[in-house]
């Protein structure tokens, strides 16, 4: 048996029993982060998954390092692929935001990925940092020094002698082993491809984040105890502003609601016209709660929602998901 060939059923049956990776976490002003790698231990030709869990309050938008996304650079791995489940609320009324990024290694050895720094924005108070500790995960080689002779196949009588080997021979075996590389590394790429979900959009984002919170609203899901009115209204806005942001490109999370219409009236946000006036009352209700102490009521929380996902509907990219 070739060594490539060995070398690829070796990972595969090791595969199955890579046990989970170590963690960290850490907890500052309400804001949680909790991050986590598997497999512990890996060879060269492995990716590995490192997954972080971001919890803030109503309100907090946190900013992710610049390096996760897709062929970013963390602590010498490649991120080959995001994945991101939505942000949820969870018991606590906090929104949680759970990503999974497949790193590919380079070199072998132990290394520490991280720490990782995000930034913190509240709304009327200067931004701030808050940074998750690196987590370790070891790489090893492919093959164990000294492995050459023991899978090199056996010696003595079963080895033709040195006079019948044609001149060509050591050029046979190169070619055959050059194209069994690079089946095998074609069939690694097409099931890699295969595995890799979809990218999620930012309507499919937003669409998810309304209806866990329409759910909670309404007291139904099981998904823990109903929001307050700052909560529910806090969490509309903070969905619409990131739905703006990702659809549109402008930086809504990080604007007044007042900046916000302003720099849309005079089309600096890049939204269509008639967006404004649809996005008017939505945010100017959940500022009236979250600032001056209004309570509408869940009941009209439920029918601000209704109206956050006729924007997303009406103002999606539609084109552009299609393509993804």
């Amino acid at each position: 048996m070739k060594r490539w060939a060995v070398a690829f059923v070796l990972c595969a049956l090791g595969a199955p029993f890579a046990g989970a990776g170590p963690s960290a976490s850490v907890e500052h002003d309400g804001v949680s982060l909790h991050a986590s790698v598997s497999p512990a231990e890996a060879t060269v030709v492995d990716a590995v998954t490192l997954r972080i869990e971001a919890a803030a309050p109503a309100g907090v938008t946190l900013e992710w390092p610049a390096s996760l996304m897709v062929a970013g650079e963390v602590s010498g791995f490649t991120v080959g692929a995001v994945r991101e489940a939505g942000v949820r609320i969870d018991e606590r009324g906090m929104l949680v935001d759970r990503r999974e990024f497949d790193l590919e290694p380079f070199l072998p050895g132990e290394t520490v990925l991280g720490p990782f720094e995000f930034g913190v924005q509240r709304e009327g108070d200067a931004a701030s940092t808050v940074t998750l500790p690196g987590v370790t995960v070891t790489i090893t080689a492919l093959l164990d020094d000294g492995a050459d002779e023991t899978l090199a196949g056996p010696k003595g009588v079963l080895e033709p002698p040195p006079e019948e080997r044609s001149e060509w021979t050591p050029w046979i075996i190169a070619g055959t082993t050059a194209a069994g590389l690079a089946i095998a590394l074609g069939v690694g790429v097409a099931v890699v491809r295969r595995r890799r979900p979809a990218p999620v959009s930012a309507r499919q984002r937003a669409l998810a984040t309304l209806a866990l919170l329409e759910d909670r609203v309404r007291g139904e899901g099981h998904l823990g105890r109903r929001p307050t009115n700052d909560e529910a209204y806090s969490a509309l806005s903070d969905t619409l502003r990131g739905y703006i942001e990702g659809r549109f490109g402008y930086h809504a999370t990080a604007r007044t609601t007042e900046e916000f219409l302003r720099d849309a009236r005079e089309r600096r946000a890049g939204l269509p016209a008639d967006a404004v006036d649809r996005l008017r009352t939505v945010l100017e209700v959940c500022d009236e709660v979250k600032f001056a102490g209004a309570e509408p009521g869940l009941h009209a929380a439920g029918s601000a929602i209704d109206e956050a996902r006729a924007f997303v509907d009406a103002f999606s990219d539609r084109d552009a998901e299609e393509g993804l």
